[in-house]
C-alpha cells in the first residue's frame, strides 16, 4: 500500500472492493466504525467523484478524510439526508431549525446555506425548511455541488481539505464540524484503516466489489454466450 495511491473512484484492496475491505474492518470493530455502510451509497457518491471535488483524481488521504466525513455524517448511509430531530430541538440550537444540517457533508447555519447555494444559483432566503429539505435530497447539482463547493470556499474548508494531503484529518475534521474531539476521532479511523491497508496492492478498477464475482460472472457469462453461439450453429447447419 502506498500513500501515493491516486483515487479515481472505486478501488480495490488487495482482492476485494474498498466498500467490501471497510465492512470487514466495521465489523471487527464496531467501536471505532459504529455504521454499517450502505454500499451502493457509497459506490454513487464515488460514481461521481469529479461532481463532488472538482477532480478526476484525488490523493488516498483525501479519499479518506471525504470517506470518514460522509460516512459520520450520513450514519453510513451515504445519502444526501436532513439533520435529525424535531423542530423544537433544532428550534433550542444557535443555527435554528431552517439553517439545520443538509447534505452529504451537512452544511450548517443560515450564512453558509447563502454562500453556498447562491454559487449553485439558489436564493436561500427565498425557500423553506421543506424546500431545503426537498433540494438537497432530491437534486444532485445541489447534493454534489454543496460538498465541492464546501471543500474549495476559502471561507469554508479550503485550508483544511488541502491540508488532507499531508495527512491533517484532524485538522479537517475539527473545521467541519467545530469539535477537536471529533478531528480526532476522524484522525483514529484513518489511521486504522490505512494500517489496515498496509501490504495490500490498491488498485482503481470500473469494478466495484470483489473479484471473486467478478470472475463468476464473466464465466457465467462466457458460459451463456457459448451455449448461444452452439444454438446457432445447429440452427444454421439445418437450413
Amino acid at each position: 500500500m502506498s500513500r501515493s495511491f491516486v483515487v479515481t473512484g472505486n478501488f480495490w484492496v488487495g482482492e476485494v472492493g474498498f466498500a467490501t475491505f471497510f465492512t470487514g474492518l466495521q465489523k471487527s470493530n464496531p467501536g471505532l466504525f459504529p455504521h454499517k455502510l450502505n454500499v451502493e451509497g457509497y459506490e454513487h457518491f464515488m460514481y461521481h467523484l469529479k461532481a463532488w471535488s472538482s477532480k478526476k483524481a484525488i490523493s488516498l488521504n483525501e479519499f479518506l478524510g471525504i470517506f470518514l466525513a460522509v460516512y459520520q455524517e450520513t450514519g453510513g448511509k451515504f445519502e444526501s439526508i436532513s439533520e435529525y430531530g424535531s423542530k423544537e430541538y433544532f428550534e433550542s440550537k444557535p443555527y435554528g431549525y431552517k439553517a439545520r444540517g443538509r447534505g452529504y457533508i451537512q452544511v450548517t447555519w443560515d450564512y453558509n446555506y447563502r454562500l453556498v447555494l447562491s454559487q449553485l444559483g439558489y436564493n436561500y432566503d427565498a425557500l423553506s425548511s421543506e424546500e431545503l429539505d426537498e433540494l438537497f435530497a432530491k437534486n444532485s447539482k445541489v447534493a454534489f455541488g454543496s460538498v465541492r463547493i464546501m471543500l474549495l470556499e476559502e471561507k469554508l474548508l479550503k485550508k483544511a481539505y488541502e491540508g488532507l494531503s499531508m495527512g491533517n484529518f484532524a485538522g479537517f475534521g475539527t473545521k467541519l464540524n467545530g469539535s477537536s474531539a471529533y478531528g480526532q476521532e476522524l484522525e483514529n479511523r484513518a489511521l486504522y484503516i490505512l494500517k489496515a491497508m498496509q501490504g495490500k496492492k490498491l488498485q482503481n478498477s470500473v469494478f466495484l466489489r470483489n473479484k471473486d464475482k467478478i470472475y463468476k460472472g464473466i464465466a457465467i457469462g462466457s458460459v451463456m454466450l457459448a451455449l448461444a453461439m452452439m444454438a446457432y450453429a445447429v440452427y444454421r447447419n439445418r437450413q
